[in-house]
């Protein structure tokens, strides 16, 4: 009974060592992970944290008044996704970072995930009609709408002028996502693929 109850401890204390937030990342560092540029349209850069490789470090930017979005997907369909986004509350231009998925059922209504454990919000900003946030996600799945980020999986990238609550689901997008044709690790590929139309790379086309 004693040895139980001090591996629970240990585990406990595990836990919280692992899921603490990691300090913010500076504003030089280096991103392995990047779809476009700062200043894009669209712009997705995301590495581990150096602090605690338990994390995933991510920047979102977009010309957007409602949301940018990047999702996590086992297919090329909008279904069972893991989508992290950053929403403009238009009440106060305020900005929340959101742990979000795609339920199963394909095109079903985007949901909130309930928790929010794992999510560690560093800067947000909305000025000049766009929204830019950093912050840090587990990169393990903690519950069954995550999906592990050091996995090989397919990428979404996505904007919306419908913002509203950080309690809200995401809106519909505005304009056509675009998803990556191959699966990428984004804890490991050193990637930079402009996102604009006709500036195709080996990764990424839009198909919506």
């Amino acid at each position: 009974m004693m040895m139980m109850m001090m591996m629970i401890i240990m585990m406990n204390a595990l836990l919280l060592l692992v899921t603490q937030c990691p300090p913010a990342p500076g504003n030089d560092a280096t991103y392995t992970f990047q779809f476009g540029s700062p200043g894009d349209d669209y712009y997705f850069a995301a590495r581990v944290n150096l602090d605690n490789a338990s994390y995933l470090d991510v920047i979102l930017e977009a010309d957007a008044d409602g949301w940018v979005a990047v999702g996590f997907s086992d297919d090329r369909t909008m279904n069972s996704d893991d989508v992290l986004g950053c929403k403009r509350d238009p009440s106060d231009d305020s900005v929340a970072v959101i742990d979000t998925y795609n339920p199963a059922t394909q095109y079903a209504p985007n949901e909130v995930d309930p928790t929010q454990e794992g999510v560690c919000t560093h800067s947000t900003n909305f000025n000049n009609g766009r929204i830019t946030c950093s912050f840090s996600r587990l990169i393990e799945a903690i519950d069954s709408s995550d999906r592990t980020l050091s996995d090989d999986l397919f990428l979404l990238f996505g904007t919306s002028n419908s913002g509203g609550s950080a309690t809200t689901r995401l809106q519909q997008h505005s304009t056509t996502p675009q998803i990556s044709e191959q699966r990428a690790n984004v804890t490991q590929s050193v990637t930079q693929c402009p996102p604009a139309p006709g500036n195709r790379c080996n990764l990424y086309f839009s198909i919506w």
